[in-house]
């Protein structure tokens, strides 16, 4: 046993040459929606009547904004919406953002009224590239959808979803509940045109007697980060013999639940425990998975 370790031990330090950090850059093309409506409809002792606001905003590679505000002295009242979309882009994140602001307020026009109707959606889409790493290289996109603030009181529908040739990550509220995670990782080769979209709608209707809807706000941000993959343990771009040399170092090691090992050294790729042939059955499929660049569509 201890000449097999040292074998090992001395044939993985042959293999790592260099380790090194690389700066995890990418790159984004997007454009931006936002579309707010508003609308209210109320009656005097001599008619109904009906108006509104309406506007929308479209963008490329940089944000959109939009408001719609009614305000008429008859009904002493006001509704209001805005939808905001936007991305940032930093050396190593991405960011999607987007937003719904509605306010309403009715004073002794409140009698007078008949309904109000707000509704506001604004969407991020585009391509997304991982650019730091040799193109074809496994990677992968660290996914955190976060609320900022979450004070609208009205009914929301949300979805971000990415894809990438390997596979897809999806979240996001509809009729039937939240669906999905608000974090986990994404696996794609570097320099491939990854899939992405952010999108939320807000509104409703309400009457004089029921006020359920159009006030506060909903801002929903996504953070994507670009990670080697978890086979890639010297973190180069590459699954190869350096990184099998960084396993072998781990060979047969126990307890790596322990927080402190995290995973041992991430040798343990099932999460078992313990790194045994489970473990280099996996690595060996995702050497072989990303051995061939040319996938990159």
């Amino acid at each position: 046993m201890q000449n097999s370790k040292a074998f090992f031990g001395i044939v993985s330090f042959l293999l790592i040459i260099i380790t090194f950090e690389p700066v995890h850059a990418l790159t984004l093309e997007y454009s931006t929606t936002a579309e707010a409506l508003a609308e209210v409809g109320w009656h005097d002792y001599f008619s109904y009547y009906s108006d509104g606001d309406h506007d929308s905003k479209e963008a490329t590679n940089t944000r959109s904004y939009t408001t719609a505000f009614y305000d008429k002295i008859q009904f002493m009242g006001e509704v209001g919406m805005s939808a905001l979309a936007e991305a940032s882009v930093e050396p190593n994140e991405v960011i999607l953002s987007t937003r719904i602001n509605g306010s309403y307020y009715f004073d002794i026009g409140w009698v007078l009224m008949d309904y109000f109707y707000q509704d506001a959606n604004s969407t991020v889409n585009g391509w997304l590239q991982i650019n730091e790493f040799p193109v074809g290289a496994p990677c992968r996109l660290q996914v955190d959808i976060s609320f900022p603030n979450t004070t609208w009181t009205g009914g929301s529908l949300w979805q971000f979803y990415m894809e990438s040739s390997l596979e897809y990550f999806l979240a996001g509220r509809d009729a039937l509940g939240d669906y999905g995670t608000l974090s986990g990782t994404i696996d794609a080769y570097a320099g491939e045109p990854v899939f992405v979209f952010l999108g939320i709608a807000g509104g409703g209707y309400a009457d004089h007697t029921i006020e359920t809807i159009g006030s506060g706000t909903l801002t929903i941000n996504t953070a994507l980060k670009a990670i080697p993959h978890r086979a890639d343990f010297n973190a180069d771009g590459w699954i190869n013999f350096k990184d099998f040399a960084l396993f072998s170092l781990n060979w047969h090691q126990r307890s790596c639940n322990d927080p402190n090992t995290n995973w041992c050294r991430q040798a343990d790729l099932d999460h078992s425990g313990v790194v045994d042939a489970n473990d280099l059955d996996l690595f060996t499929q995702y050497w072989l998975l990303f051995s061939d660049p040319n996938q990159i569509q």
